[in-house]
């Protein structure tokens, strides 16, 4: 991602969480610092019982203001498309792929938790709870799991990418382009009365 607010991507990673709904293990998330307004989040990972992700999955994503079932409260969470790339590396038999999220407004917590489940399923295998998400540094993160109803501290760090956001045009900002109009207003009004 060109210019991320948030980059937590590593040369290699270590394994995958599933974080797919109806299953056990529902929900993974991580911590972020943007730094920035952000619209879309970049993730990676795949379906782990024999299944190719469709070109569009849907997800739910969760943003919490501080780390949730520690006190942190949901201000975000929406199912949305994620547009589904192989970049051609294999966990084992199963193909990774990079999942592109775009939220449709820009999200202006700076600081927060993010949070990735995958709702429904485009294949059948006698499973549909295969997707998990890559991570690393085991041991060395604060990714956590939601599993049948408890939060897990993981002690690993996800993959994934925020940005997008667009920047808000400031004040003093605003205020010359105000003036600007005015005086192109103020100069038509007069080249008109003087024709």
């Amino acid at each position: 991602m060109s210019n991320p607010d948030f980059s937590q991507v590593f040369p290699t990673f270590s394994s995958a969480w599933y974080c797919q709904w109806g299953y056990p293990f529902s929900i993974a998330a991580d911590d972020y610092s943007a730094s920035g307004l952000f619209s879309t989040i970049r993730i990676w990972g795949g379906d782990f019982y024999g299944c190719t992700l469709a070109p569009t999955e849907m997800f739910k994503v969760f943003i919490w203001d501080g780390k949730p079932g520690s006190g942190g409260n949901l201000v975000y969470s929406s199912p949305l498309p994620g547009t589904t790339t192989p970049i051609g590396v294999y966990f084992g038999s199963t193909p990774i792929y990079q999942i592109d999220i775009n939220f449709g407004t820009n999200i202006n917590l700076f600081n927060g938790w993010i949070g990735i489940t995958r709702i429904g399923a485009s294949c059948w295998t006698g499973y549909d709870f295969g997707f998990a998400w890559l991570f690393d540094n085991y041991g060395a993160g604060n990714s956590i799991q939601y599993y049948n109803g408890t939060w897990l501290d993981s002690g690993t760090d996800t993959f994934f990418c925020l940005g997008g956001g667009e920047p808000e045009v400031p004040i003093s900002n605003r205020a010359l382009f105000i003036g600007i109009g005015l005086i192109v207003v103020f100069a038509v009004v007069r080249f008109r009365k003087m024709v």
